[in-house]
């Protein structure tokens, strides 16, 4: 026998007062004697020892009544098999966790997962009894703090019945943890956590907290009998960092593998635009992942979609991954003129008719002294060429327009005086000009361009390749005059490097973005560069690798983690829209630096491609996709579910076994296990039922007034 309600016990102490009061009554008196007296005859023996058993008798009837009533509000409870004889079904709370998560779409021996689920839980429907309450906790439940108790078997069954697959879901750790919150303050005789899940062990979660409420047992209920061989596409990366139409963009994919011990090969395919463009075989090892590269070729500039995908296995829910690239139509470039720079072969390479059918630069020409008023934030990339006098703010949005991720090429100045591009050096973060080399007579070189780093991205399709065991040949040129430039930071990358060890093109990491520094001025009289084969698609692929930013491809989504997307030039005032898959939805908005920031949250349940408009005008696409976690179905078993949640704690977290998911042994499991019996109407009862005796005791027995 249990107490719901101890503290009362203390109450106990008052069954003693019927107690003193019969003691304070039998004081003895002090005796008098009256001479008046003297003739009255002595009451007879037996008359006293009858009103003794009386006041005796009443005393123990008023202590029993009064520990009656103690224990009646104590809410005395007996359990186990006692009660089972008795009959006894107590008030129930109980809260059932359903796992409706992807995983529990896989299908077994016995059918889909989920379905298995639902049946079993309707089982434990048919136990509703009058006064019971049940809270039906789904994994995918967005707000389980704000979950109702449901007292009726229709709710019950209504929720159960609702329950779909979700590819949002909380670990089976929280989804227990929000139970026992539920029924903290409950104060029913049984309260207990049931949990129908597959276990899957890379969504169980850590072990439950201190915190979870003492008494309350935790039962997990084993779904599914076998783990599923899957194979996954778990990630997509855009490796190329300049995309252009027409041109060949690499990416790399990532597949998973699990469930088997031997390995699995997969045959992936990607689609562009809806197009196949490349497909291949790959072989994944056993409960491993694979990468395999492929190249695709975007046919126009805008915002593409594409997806990675798999051949169609027990899960399907990830054979497919989406992905976006933005191949940009026009680039904005602000070129900053020194006084005596003739930019007529920069202007040539960046020309429309060099590269049509290719990504066009929009080229926009200041004088230093029109930088201050330019909105460089406008521009994708910022030219430094000829200039030699530059003022401190100058200086300071420059850098902080390359931190910002921007991309910034700086050419020495007109002069000898390298003071102004010494101090944009600086606020990069970059190394020095120490000095300027030229040729004693005029026409004589000073070094050769004979070393480049062919595998950077920036010079892919630039060299030409004549043998393809040696590689690009790289043309050499003559240079007569250059700025010698030192390195001061370790993650600088020197492109291509001068016959005399100085750097003629040097890559400087800023912030978000990046610079390059070119050693010479792009006129004939400081090198060959400008009258080669090689300056034009140098010159392009280096704007387009400074103005490609950190990645081409589009913002993804993981599906339940939510993503803050970055709109520069909008404001608050703008109506932005998500729309794709079936769905639209309006995100917040908060105001950023240029622009505004839209927090896409768990609306988003459907992966897919989704456009990110401004009213009318498409400002973007970003990939939705399921968490890679979710591919991997591995599951553990009840007992080592329940283990793992126990952690080191007292918690009462134990497996329960079921001959099958679904049967009606589920019922008959639950109800062996919480059969209890309340007694305090039994303890109520009898407390009236004595008072009753007490008064008649009180009222009728008369034994002083009995006959000798």
């Amino acid at each position: 026998m249990t107490f719901l309600n101890p503290l009362i016990l203390f109450g106990l102490i008052a069954a003693g007062i019927p107690l003193l009061i019969h003691l304070f009554n039998f004081r003895r008196p002090q005796k008098v004697d009256f001479s008046s007296l003297a003739f009255l005859r002595e009451l007879q023996s037996t008359t006293m020892q009858r009103v003794k058993i009386k006041q005796w008798l009443l005393l123990l009837l008023r202590t029993l009544a009064i520990a009656s009533l103690v224990l009646s509000f104590a809410r005395p409870t007996l359990k186990g098999s006692i009660a089972s004889v008795l009959g006894g079904d107590a008030e129930s709370a109980s809260v059932l966790v359903l796992d409706n998560s992807l995983s529990m779409t896989v299908r077994d021996v016995d059918g889909v997962l989920l379905d298995q689920a639902r049946e079993t839980a309707r089982g434990f429907a048919e136990l509703f009894g009058s006064g019971d309450q049940v809270a039906v906790i789904r994994t995918s439940d967005r707000n389980p703090d704000e979950i109702r108790w449901l007292k009726s078997r229709q709710a019950v069954e209504g929720e159960i019945d609702e329950t779909e697959p979700s590819a949002i879901a909380m670990s089976i750790s929280e989804a227990v943890t929000h139970a026992g919150r539920l029924l903290g303050p409950s104060s029913f005789v049984n309260r207990e956590v049931f949990v129908l899940s597959d276990f899957q062990t890379a969504t169980l979660g850590d072990s439950l907290t201190s915190d979870f409420p003492a008494g309350v047992p935790v039962r997990l209920v084993k779904i599914g009998s076998q783990d599923v061989v899957n194979t996954a596409v778990t990630d997509v990366v855009i490796t190329s960092q300049i995309v252009e139409p027409n041109r060949p963009v690499r990416m790399e994919a990532t597949i998973s593998g699990t469930g088997s011990e031997s390995g699995s090969s997969a045959l992936v395919s990607v689609f562009l635009d809806g197009e196949r463009s490349a497909q291949s075989e790959v072989e994944v090892p056993a409960n491993s992942v694979a990468t395999t590269e492929f190249v695709v070729t975007p046919r126009r500039t805008g915002w593409l979609e594409g997806v990675v995908e798999l051949e169609d296995d027990a899960f399907q829910n990830d054979n497919r991954r989406y992905f976006t690239i933005a191949v940009p139509e026009t680039r904005r470039v602000l070129l900053v003129r020194g006084a005596g720079f003739r930019s007529n072969y920069l202007n040539l390479a960046l020309s429309a008719e060099v590269a049509p059918g290719r990504t066009r630069f929009d080229l926009d020409v200041v004088t230093p002294s029109g930088l201050s008023s330019a909105r460089v934030s406008d521009y994708d990339v910022l030219i430094l060429a000829g200039v030699s006098d530059l003022s401190s703010g100058q200086i300071s949005a420059v850098g902080s327009f390359a931190e910002a991720g921007g991309g910034l090429l700086i050419f020495p100045s007109v002069t000898s005086d390298a003071s102004a591009t010494n101090d944009v050096l600086a606020r990069l973060g970059g190394g020095s000009v120490e000095r300027t080399v030229s040729a004693a007579a005029a026409g004589a070189p000073v070094a050769v361009i004979d070393e480049a780093d062919t595998e950077h991205t920036l010079f892919e399709g630039v060299f030409q390749i004549d043998d393809a065991t040696t590689g690009p040949r790289i043309e050499r040129l003559d240079v007569f005059r250059y700025s010698a430039y030192r390195s001061a930071n370790a993650a600088e990358i020197t492109l291509m490097r001068l016959s005399t060890g100085h750097p003629f093109l040097q890559e400087i990491p800023v912030g978000r973005g990046k610079a390059l520094f070119m050693a010479s001025l792009p006129v004939p009289e400081w090198s060959e560069l400008p009258v080669r084969g090689l300056f034009v698609p140098l010159i392009y692929r280096a704007l387009s690798y400074l103005s490609s930013g950190e990645s081409p491809a589009g913002d993804d989504l993981t599906i339940g983690r939510g993503l803050d997307v970055l709109l520069p030039g909008s404001s608050e005032s703008d109506v932005i829209i998500i729309a794709g898959a079936d769905q639209e939805l309006v995100p917040p908005q908060r105001p950023s630096f240029g622009g505004v920031v839209v927090t896409i949250g768990d609306e988003v349940e459907t992966a897919g491609v989704y456009d990110v408009r401004i009213g009318q005008r498409l400002a973007r696409k970003i990939s939705a996709n399921l968490d890679p976690v979710e591919s991997d179905l591995r599951t553990g078993s009840g007992n080592s579910a329940a283990n793992r949640l126990k952690g080191g704690s007292e918690i009462d977290v134990r497996e329960m076994l079921l001959e099958k998911a679904g049967g009606p042994g589920f019922a008959a499991a639950v109800a062996t296990m919480r059969t209890g019996l309340e007694l305090w109407n039994v303890f109520l009862g009898v407390a009236l039922v004595i008072l009753l005796a007490e008064m008649l005791v009180s009222r009728l027995w008369k034994p002083e007034a009995a006959s000798g």
